[in-house]
């Protein structure tokens, strides 16, 4: 009896929330799946890229030099109908490096569902350029389905070897496909550096700013003692919260756990597992033993 009480209260209020989201989706689609980066900031690493970290500035992709696939999960702020999950692949060819995602967001009541393709290639030794677009598919509550295209560009430049930065413009043009509705998804502009310390550490500093919302700066650092664990923190500045990580390979995959922390809504677990084929356990200035 009260399973079947609070099963229709949620209904109710999963009808409510897609009616509002319905109302504002005739000039912009809101996405769980656009606003969840919080685990990409190895963007402007050498040593330190991972195959999650290509989604921010699609040009990062030029760090990528091997073939390298991924996993992950969030259940953002322990909800369900917020849950996450992402896969992830990258691969350098000659041809230049080429990464693809597919995701999934929210629940059988509200859901999103993407899958993106994204391409870099170095400009010269130090410069790179990057593209992606993505299709994604909204499934509300009581309501049929909203459907848009989504594009992405990125420039990055590596002014040292330590030292590199990049821009990157999401969804400048608007491209559309729905039921006869006008949709699009909220222009972004990121501006990120990095800098890798030694081929154990790496400092990062992301400046993104979403069409409608105040720009959040991001801070934080990834650290490993060791060739098979690694610990990384940050702190975002709109919102307040903080994020905190580790991981250690088994074999050839590492095994990753984040938890971000947000001061009124509550935590955020992480799950990540990677093949880390980029390992920098491989690379020639790579000093621990």
């Amino acid at each position: 009896m009260y399973y079947f009480v609070f099963k229709k209260l949620k209904n109710i209020l999963l009808s409510i929330i897609s009616f509002l989201f319905i109302e504002q989706i005739t000039a912009q689609s809101f996405s769980l799946l656009t606003n969840n980066e919080s685990y990409a900031y190895n963007d402007f690493s050498s040593h330190q890229f991972d195959v999650f970290s290509f989604s921010g500035n699609p040009s990062s992709l030029i760090n990528e030099n091997n073939v390298s696939y991924g996993i992950f999960t969030e259940r953002k702020f322990m909800l369900k109908e917020l849950s996450i999950s992402k896969f992830s692949f990258s691969a350098n060819t000659s041809k230049g490096t080429f990464g693809s995602t597919v995701s999934h967001a929210g629940d059988g009541e509200f859901s999103q569902n993407e899958i993106a393709f994204y391409y870099a290639r170095k400009l010269s030794s130090s410069v790179g350029f990057g593209i992606g677009f993505d299709y994604l598919n909204n499934k509300q509550y009581t309501y049929h389905s909203v459907r848009a295209v989504g594009s992405s560009i990125g420039m990055n430049a590596k002014f040292t070897p330590q030292l590199q930065a990049g821009i990157s413009f999401h969804n400048p043009a608007k491209l559309f496909i729905s039921n006869n509705q006008s949709i699009s998804l909220e222009y972004k502009y990121e501006f990120g550096i990095g800098y890798d310390a030694s081929a154990q550490f790496y400092l990062h500093i992301h400046i993104i700013k979403f069409e409608n919302s105040p720009a959040e700066i991001i801070c934080g650092f990834q650290y490993l003692p060791s060739k098979k664990f690694y610990c990384k923190a940050g702190i975002q500045s709109q919102s307040k919260s903080m994020y905190i990580g580790a991981g250690c390979k088994i074999m050839n995959m590492f095994f990753s756990i984040m938890l971000l922390n947000h001061p009124q809504l509550g935590p955020s677990p992480v799950l990540m597992i990677d093949s880390r084929m980029n390992d920098i356990s491989k690379q020639k200035d790579y000093t621990l033993q």
